[in-house]
């Protein structure tokens, strides 16, 4: 199990003269008017539209990392600009269209299958190498996180991988811990959330547990970042609306 006990607390101001400059505005003004007509625009077009470098808006602020350290998690409200939200869920329905998606299993290796009374999403491998337009700015900003989680928490981080995820309505993934049984290199997990307008009603939340104690509900609506423990136990909860998040881990190796 994974202790943070060991913080280091000198680390946390060492970036704050990177982090002083203001992020330039998204021109996504344009993508919205394409969705607004019922237009996915080609991911050429979103790669041009998006093509500018976010100044580090990711920092590990005093109060996050006494989050992190007291509870195994915290959300971040309004992560990225709802330009660039926009930008990601027309690459998901682009993605969708060219059957780039795959139904999601659970295991891995040998012990791999597909279960839809565990996990009913269907994904997208996003390459590091060569990832997509909108979600390379994501990554970008999550990589910015890592040397400050290793500075905080002593969490030995040295990589990343993440998938686009879409839960269909009616489905679900019961609950589960993202270190596998017989060993991994997943140290701490994060979910983005591209869900416009999201309601309580339309289901879907992410439910964080220790033990038989239910730590926090979180609504998968838009701009919502949640990071945790990758050792840490929760669920989806059945959703009842087209459910939309890209999903990372920080990896040990």
């Amino acid at each position: 199990m994974l202790h943070l006990s060991s913080r280091n607390r000198n680390s946390s101001t060492e970036e704050k003269e990177e982090n002083q400059s203001q992020k330039p505005p998204l021109p996504g003004l344009l993508i919205k008017t394409f969705v607004d007509k019922g237009f996915v625009p080609p991911l050429k077009l979103i790669c041009f539209i998006t093509r500018y470098k976010f100044i580090c808006p990711m920092e590990l602020t005093e109060e996050l990392a006494d989050q992190f350290e007291k509870n195994g998690y915290f959300i971040l409200q309004n992560f990225l600009p709802d330009d660039l939200l926009i930008a990601m869920r027309s690459e998901i329905e682009q993605l969708q269209q060219s059957k780039d998606f795959r139904k999601a299993g659970i295991g891995k290796e040998s012990d791999f299958k597909i279960d839809d009374g565990q996990r009913g999403d269907f994904i997208c491998w996003i390459d590091q190498q060569n990832p997509f337009p909108a979600s390379a700015r994501y990554i970008e900003e999550i990589n910015s996180l890592i040397p400050q989680l290793n500075r905080s928490f002593f969490l030995g981080i040295n990589n990343y991988e993440c998938h686009y995820a879409v839960y269909p309505p009616g489905t679900f993934y019961k609950r589960h811990s993202d270190r596998h049984k017989k060993s991994s290199p997943r140290v701490v997990s994060m979910v983005f959330y591209l869900n416009e307008n999201w309601q309580p009603e339309d289901g879907g939340q992410l439910r964080i547990y220790d033990q038989d104690k239910i730590l926090a509900e979180v609504l998968p609506q838009a701009g919502t970042l949640v990071i945790f423990l990758s050792e840490t136990e929760h669920e989806v909860m059945p959703t009842y609306r087209s459910r939309m998040s890209l999903t990372g881990w920080m990896r040990s190796e």
